[in-house]
């Protein structure tokens, strides 16, 4: 446990052995290359189930993406997507967007919510029933909603 007499704004006697010399202090390393570093590397596109979770991921241009038969017990999960539309029937828990681009999602019934993280020029159209719809961090989202899900609650 640290006591009052170790803490340099109770005790003066430390504030004045606190001084750093310049013999001390290490030179930083420099790079020979630029600042900027290398984007990162593209990964392959992934559209498949992985135990109950539905995995979208890094998919550009693509715009006849479909999971079909989805149950009550599986989710969707979008990722790093660019250009692309997702059409989901069945009903499903959730479904979440992330980091994604002019992206849109047509789907049929969710039991818990939609969410829309970090992404830009994203389109949401329900055609059945959505309790919740949560956007955070998006810049540019447009939500349709359908008579059965007039009442759901927008965060």
């Amino acid at each position: 446990k640290v006591t009052d007499d170790m803490k340099t704004h109770k005790n003066p006697n430390l504030r004045g052995s606190s001084v750093v010399k310049a013999t001390d202090i290490k030179p930083k390393a420099t790079t020979a290359g630029s600042k900027f570093t290398a984007p990162a590397a593209k990964k392959p596109p992934k559209l498949q189930l992985e135990g109950k979770k539905w995995i979208v991921e890094y998919q550009e241009d693509n715009p006849n993406m479909a999971i079909t038969d989805g149950n009550s017990k599986q989710t969707v999960y979008v990722f790093r997507c660019v250009k692309s539309t997702i059409k989901v029937t069945g009903k499903v828990n959730s479904i979440c967007l992330d980091n994604c681009k002019k992206v849109a999602l047509v789907f049929d019934n969710v039991i818990s919510s939609i969410e829309v993280v970090n992404s830009q020029s994203i389109q949401v159209q329900m055609l059945g029933k959505c309790p919740t719809v949560s956007i955070d961090k998006t810049d540019g989202c447009q939500v349709f909603l359908s008579k059965d899900s007039l009442s759901a609650e927008i965060v």
